[in-house]
């Protein structure tokens, strides 16, 4: 079971990134522009229930509410959704079968992991031509490169290794891939902040 994606009807569209070829077509990875998504009894991505709210700034899908769940309620086979209130309420009383909320249990949630998997469904590849007419949906293997590249590096996850994975390939092969997409445009140019530190004199990094 993949995390569950909730998209508001508020919520539209919004560009990741873009890109204009020779022939002005205008080259656009699209996604949600604020999302709800949903993790019920997923162990390998996080210890507990959980729901975060993420809305898309320049680029980058951030998260802005994040409810952990670790009661008797996870128990049940429930929607997280249905008690997502800000009450305090009494029927939170501790399970028998997910550990309680810890630093430790908190640092083991994998979140890029989480959103890559509740996003991919809904990140998709639209060209506007110059004639006026539009076509979305991935034609080609650069539209899945550039699609995957931006959703990864869009939640803060690494983009090169999610191409490997998505194309089943090995990270030298997607590396060698991600850098001929980077030369020809079709992914963005490295952010200085994704750029990896440099040891100082002392060594340290």
């Amino acid at each position: 079971m993949t995390p569950i994606i909730h998209v508001p009807p508020w919520a539209g569209t919004a560009v990741i990134w873009q890109r204009i070829d020779d022939q002005l077509t205008v080259h656009q990875v699209v996604g949600p522009q604020a999302a709800r998504i949903v993790v019920d009894a997923e162990p390998e991505l996080a210890p507990f229930d959980l729901a975060a709210q993420v809305h898309l700034v320049d680029g980058r899908y951030v998260v802005t509410r994040l409810d952990v769940h670790a009661s008797a309620l996870a128990d049940q086979p429930i929607v997280l959704g249905d008690f997502l209130g800000d009450e305090l309420d009494q029927s939170y009383f501790p399970s028998t079968t997910v550990p309680p909320i810890t630093a430790r249990g908190l640092a083991a949630i994998r979140l890029p992991a989480i959103l890559q998997a509740a996003l991919a469904p809904a990140v998709n590849v639209k060209r506007s031509f110059a004639d006026g007419h539009e076509v979305l949906g991935m034609i080609d293997a650069n539209d899945k490169l550039a699609a995957t590249y931006c959703r990864a590096r869009a939640v803060g996850d690494n983009p090169t290794r999610a191409v490997a994975d998505e194309l089943r390939i090995g990270h030298s092969a997607a590396a060698q891939r991600v850098s001929r997409a980077r030369k020809a445009g079709i992914i963005p140019p490295v952010r200085d902040d994704e750029l990896p530190r440099l040891a100082d004199r002392t060594g340290r990094r």
